[in-house]
């Protein structure tokens, strides 16, 4: 295998802010980045972590009260980490009907 594509050994985490959608919808309007009722954004106004290529599928959390809810899927983005350019995440609480009526 390539060492370019080897899956890493272990997991790794970042902690990322979500951004408020007033905010993401003003940075779409701008043409920075694109989103839509079933996305939200997360990452920093000025870069430096956010999700990347082969990331995708995986998940964005959020604590609260010591207990972890997952509320994101990576979708896309159209660089990793860079100014303006949040990460696009499926917003799991528009599919919840979905996935609890497929698992009964």
């Amino acid at each position: 295998m390539n060492a370019k594509f080897q899956t890493p050994s272990k997991g790794s985490a970042i902690r990322v802010c979500s951004v408020i959608n007033k905010i993401c919808e003003n940075w779409r309007k701008q043409g920075i980045t694109s989103e839509y009722m079933t996305m939200m954004c997360a990452g920093y106004e000025y870069g430096g972590k956010d999700a990347c290529q082969g990331d995708s599928g995986g998940p964005l959390m959020m604590e609260e009260n010591n207990v972890w809810f997952l509320i994101g899927i990576v979708s896309a983005g159209y660089s990793c980490a860079k100014q303006y350019q949040p990460g696009i995440y499926h917003k799991v609480s528009s599919s919840a009907d979905w996935v609890s009526s497929a698992m009964h």
